[in-house]
């Protein structure tokens, strides 16, 4: 028989080894309940081991209002693995799979990094010590149903909040939104210089002027953002100009959450249900003119997008005619060049010399002294002959788009101001649509309320 001989192991624990032990534990909002819950599970586990002999707590990690569906914002949870694949850390406890986590797929994976390191991960509630465990699926299991209530609550909390919204019950973002702050009742409260803000960019919108002339304009002023800061941008502006909380309603749910473990937030583009509360506060512009504002963005964007340009205009405040002069031949945006040599300024379309001096297009350069000279004609005979253009102004202002009764009233009052003596860039960037242009000296003006003169220089 063979003679079988037991070698004992060369390398023991020692028995007087302390096992270094680190809790971890978490609450899943910043309620008053559940910051006790915090401050419980903290004293809890500090006399935890207290008494024993072979286990120490060296740390308690603990996050407090963080959702437990991902990882990525648990800063402790974070540094907690990150001592224990240091090795400062020999066993991790915790009160259940669900604080752990409650992701299934996060649960497995820090339990099989911890158990590459030999660090066990002990689950009270459940009595599972994932070292002396021969199968993951226990854990799969308890993860899975943890993932399944987390699933169940988001479910709960988007249901709360489409019955509020179904009662019109509107919360604000006041921290987002210029021109209003909660007051002691709990209704949203006008804050007057905010609105005075708000109503200049409306204003100045629909004078003409561009979205990144109004910004810089407002930071000149020194004018503050909702955030409190003097930083204006382009995009900030547009979005006062599109967002009806201005004109007192409400568009519930522009935003839904598209993953609840991920808790990535999408524009809502028709994927759920929205709702809309008319007159759901008090508005600081007036429902018109706010109407008015979303057809200009429009038409804008429209003019824009047919003249394949990337933006309307630049500094039209100061040369109303930018990106509004367009070639009669092909259709093409004229730009403003210049021979300093000869002290010359006129209007070239972009499409005549391209592809390395080649010509695209035949048409004449404009003098810039003939596009003045044009303007001034084609208002002066408007202000001449304006009981020729009343009739169809007060047709307009009765039943025209809220945009074309603004339009209209500004002719009806502009056109009382004397003839022009010269060229006036606040006028032009108001009423000018584009200037068509058939040569040196022929041209056609376009108005925003749709006059339209032909002149001959």
């Amino acid at each position: 028989m063979p003679t079988v001989t037991v070698i004992q192991p060369t390398i023991t624990e020692e028995k007087s080894r302390i096992i270094r032990c680190a809790a971890y534990c978490r609450v899943s909002s910043d309620s008053a309940d559940q910051l006790n819950s915090f401050m419980a599970q903290l004293k809890y586990y500090e006399n935890f081991l207290a008494d024993s002999k072979t286990e120490t707590l060296i740390n308690v990690y603990a996050d407090d209002g963080i959702s437990g569906t991902n990882t990525k914002k648990r800063e402790e949870f974070n540094r907690m693995i990150e001592e224990c694949m240091a090795g400062y850390i020999d066993m991790v406890i915790t009160k259940s799979i669900s604080r752990f986590a409650r992701n299934t797929l996060d649960c497995l994976k820090y339990i099989r990094l911890l158990k590459e390191k030999n660090i066990p991960v002990f689950f009270e509630k459940e009595n599972i010590n994932t070292l002396t465990m021969t199968s993951e699926f226990m854990i799969a299991l308890y993860g899975s149903f943890a993932q399944a209530v987390s699933e169940s609550i988001s479910k709960n909390v988007s249901w709360g909040k489409e019955k509020a919204y179904r009662e019109g019950k509107v919360a604000f973002q006041y921290k987002h939104l210029l021109g209003y702050k909660k007051s002691d009742d709990g209704k949203p409260e006008i804050v007057p210089d905010e609105a005075e803000t708000v109503r200049m960019i409306f204003k100045m919108y629909l004078d003409g002027y561009t979205l990144l002339s109004i910004a810089q304009s407002l930071m000149k002023q020194n004018r503050l953002t909702a955030l409190g800061k003097n930083v204006w941008t382009k995009g900030e502006v547009q979005r006062i100009l599109k967002n009806e909380k201005y004109m007192g309603d409400a568009l519930l749910q522009k935003t839904y959450t598209a993953d609840f473990l991920t808790k990535k937030v999408k524009k809502n583009h028709g994927e759920v249900e929205q709702f809309y509360v008319k007159e759901s506060h008090e508005a600081i512009i007036p429902k018109e003119q706010w109407e008015a504002a979303q057809l200009e963005l429009e038409r804008r964007d429209s003019y824009m997008q047919k003249l394949g340009l990337t933006f309307y205009g630049y500094g039209s405040e100061i040369n109303p005619f930018s990106c509004r002069v367009v070639c009669g031949k092909c259709g093409a945006v004229c730009g403003k060049k210049s021979w300093k040599s000869r002290g010359v300024e006129f209007w070239q379309c972009n499409n005549r010399s391209k592809n390395h001096g080649v010509k695209g297009c035949a048409s004449e350069n404009l003098p810039h002294e003939n596009l003045l000279k044009g303007f001034i004609t084609a208002w002066n005979q408007i202000v001449a002959e304006r009981e020729q253009y009343l009739p169809k102004w007060e047709k307009k202002k009765k039943e025209g788009n809220p945009l074309q009764k603004l339009r209209a009233e500004q002719m009806i009052e502009l056109t009382l101001q004397p003839p022009l003596t010269k060229m006036l860039p606040e006028l032009g960037q108001m009423v000018l649509e584009r200037v068509i242009v058939h040569g040196k000296e022929i041209m056609v003006i376009r108005f925003l309320d749709g006059t339209e003169i032909k002149v001959k220089i």
